[in-house]
């Protein structure tokens, strides 16, 4: 199916300023900058994209049609005219509206101020997802999540269409303002975006929930991808059920939902989190009504999910209602989806273990993220060179820079695992939760032995030297354990580190990495009040109390028990990357019906690469 993204711009109240009637035309803003909440098809719900202007590819004519919100089911008749002369002005995509002679009712209705906004068709190309609670660098701007940046996307159409999306775009004959009003009540730009989200998740949830009742799904998923707004969707359903010589419509008995897609919302997060918590995993704010699922068992969860779907249950054993709700999955929101809710739970004890896992590698190495698997470059700058005297009328001078470039891929790590129609039936929720906590461990702990083994491993970099060489000034001529003879070397060699361009970088150690078999020693060192040196008093401060101490059991493992590290504040200066696909820091988690087993199939999925982008901030001292 040809998926595409929508997002509706007002062209404003009354006949617009720009409307031209000998042309029969009004210059619009099709698309903005501005966040916008759309469908996401990796992530199955409604979240804020932002469409970078500069990653726009239109044809190469400029000119694309004109439809009827968004209809391309009736061919040639949807098409209204055509939006001409595209291009990017201000952060905004700007062009003209041409009607065609015969669009006469819906030229006269723009002429009128009836109707008032234009919707954009696109397809995305490329995008990077930005968490919540985590903020990214894309394309050189900063974008704190959850949102979805779109970084290259293609125009394929635009539409006239009564429902807006952007609120914050005008035309180009109007000032933009930084607020609308809805009544007499001011909106703030934040009050707009979730009004915009909760019309857009109304026009789906009542899709898919419409679509799903009467075993309509692939139509339910065109009309949402469509952008057909809720009157043209009944019509839709109402023809194909016409086609049907006896509809066939679920009997609904006693609902569990009652209240629109908000309650049904809530109350599937408050199954998961009760189901989570009865699974022993601590949540530090569990979704309101947690406590009254927390008891349920697994059977009576899938006899509450044919319920709220409208299947009759009375006179069905514990295993027929069970092995009905694996194959139910209307993926609809109006009613809860049993192995969605079962993934969900797996998902959050799978990203809870993640988090909670030891590691240290997050500490000292820098995040990165890329789109794809192809091979990567890791570009590091020397400062740039000294500013120079401007005497007046002289002009300035562009300053100059040399590059180093480290290559590297992502590679995918992941496991299978599965949950019995068995296991459900006897409310074995262990065998939902356990292996997910496994594995969330497991994926901690693999990205921290990747991290390691990298820097023990003493690969060559970019510059065909090895990470720690005498030539990139990181490692003594002998090693030794760490004290105030060799941490002062070492700290000497970082500050003293010079970039590209022989300018003299100041680097500061901020973490001392050493085995659990040197814990003590370091300990000791880092955290007296006073020098521990032999030939010093007592009153003489401890220099090394600014350091940071992180232990790493697996250097024991590794046979590296009397190895240990300096390295610098990632975020001032470059170390380690660990770099993800699409951002996604975390393991990922994706479900399917069982097939070679009753019950359903999860795998577990983790995209990752790590490679030293420059041995300045790093220092390695043998131990021996």
């Amino acid at each position: 199916m040809d998926r595409m993204n929508f997002r509706s711009l007002p062209i404003g109240t009354g006949a617009p300023a720009s409307l031209d009637d000998k042309s029969r035309s009004v210059e619009v803003i099709a698309a903005t900058e501005q966040p916008v909440a759309v469908f996401d098809y990796e992530q199955y719900e409604i979240i804020d994209e932002v469409l970078l202007m500069a990653g726009c590819e239109m044809p190469g004519n400029r000119q694309v049609v004109l439809l009827d919100t968004h209809d391309r089911s009736n061919g040639t008749g949807s098409v209204l005219g055509s939006f001409r002369g595209m291009t990017i002005s201000n952060d905004q995509l700007v062009g003209r509206v041409h009607f065609s002679t015969r669009a006469a009712d819906a030229w006269e209705k723009v002429r009128e101020g009836h109707l008032t906004d234009v919707s954009i068709g696109y397809r995305p190309v490329q995008s990077t997802w930005v968490p919540e609670g985590e903020t990214a660098v894309v394309k050189g701007r900063s974008f704190t999540g959850p949102v979805k940046v779109t970084t290259r996307w293609r125009v394929k159409e635009l539409s006239i269409c009564p429902i807006g999306a952007d609120e914050l775009a005008k035309t180009r004959s109007q000032p933009p303002a930084t607020g609308e009003t809805k009544g007499n009540v001011s909106m703030t730009p934040e009050e707009i975006r979730a009004e915009a989200q909760r019309v857009e998740r109304e026009r789906v949830t009542e899709i898919r929930a419409m679509c799903d009742k009467y075993d309509l799904p692939d139509l339910g998923k065109k009309l949402v991808a469509d952008g057909t707004d809720l009157d043209q969707a009944r019509k839709a359903v109402l023809a194909e059920l016409e086609k049907r010589p006896q509809p066939n419509v679920p009997h609904r008995t006693d609902p569990i939902y009652t209240h629109g897609a908000d309650a049904s919302d809530k109350r599937n997060a408050a199954i998961v989190d009760g189901l989570t918590l009865r699974a022993g995993v601590h949540l530090d704010a569990p979704a309101p009504g947690a406590s009254e699922y927390q008891g349920i068992d697994l059977p009576s969860l899938a006899r509450e999910c044919l319920v709220a779907a409208g299947v009759r249950v009375s006179g069905r054993s514990k295993s027929a209602c069970v092995g009905e709700a694996l194959q139910l999955q209307t993926r609809a929101m109006m009613t809860p989806d049993f192995p969605l809710l079962l993934a969900n739970v797996a998902n959050k004890v799978l990203r809870e273990s993640f988090q909670t896992a030891p590691s240290t590698f997050q500490h000292w190495t820098r995040k990165g993220s890329t789109s794809d698997f192809k091979e990567n470059s890791r570009v590091s700058l020397s400062a740039y060179e000294g500013l120079d005297e401007i005497p007046e009328n002289v002009p300035y001078k562009y300053g100059t820079h040399t590059e180093m470039a480290e290559k590297f891929s992502v590679l995918t790590y992941g496991k299978l695992f599965a949950l019995t129609r068995q296991a459900i039936v006897n409310d074995d929720l262990g065998a939902l939760t356990n292996i997910p906590r496994a594995a969330g461990a497991a994926a901690k702990r693999l990205i921290n032995k990747l991290v390691y083994d990298h820097v023990l491993a003493n690969g060559l970099m970019s510059d065909g030297v090895a990470l720690f060489h005498a030539a990139h000034g990181n490692t003594p001529e002998s090693g030794g354990a760490p004290g105030d003879t060799t941490l002062d070397t070492a700290r000497v060699a970082m500050r003293t580190q010079t970039g590209l361009a022989g300018e003299v970088l100041g680097i500061a150690p901020k973490f001392l990495i050493v085995s659990a078999e040197g814990e003590t020693v370091a300990d000791v060192l880092l955290n007296s009040l006073a020098s521990t040196a032999t030939d010093l008093n007592s009153g003489v401060k401890n220099p090394w109390r600014g350091l940071e101490l992180l232990v790493e059991p697996y250097l024991d493992a590794a046979s590296a028990a009397k190895k240990w590290f300096l390295t610098a504040d990632a975020r001032a200066f470059d170390t380690v990357e660990v770099c993800y696909l699409d951002g996604r820091d975390q393991p990922y988690l994706e479900t399917r019906d069982g097939w070679t087993v009753d019950g359903v199939e999860y795998k577990v999925r983790l995209d990752v690469g790590v490679k030293a982008v420059d041995w300045r901030g790093l220092f390695y001292n043998p131990g021996e």
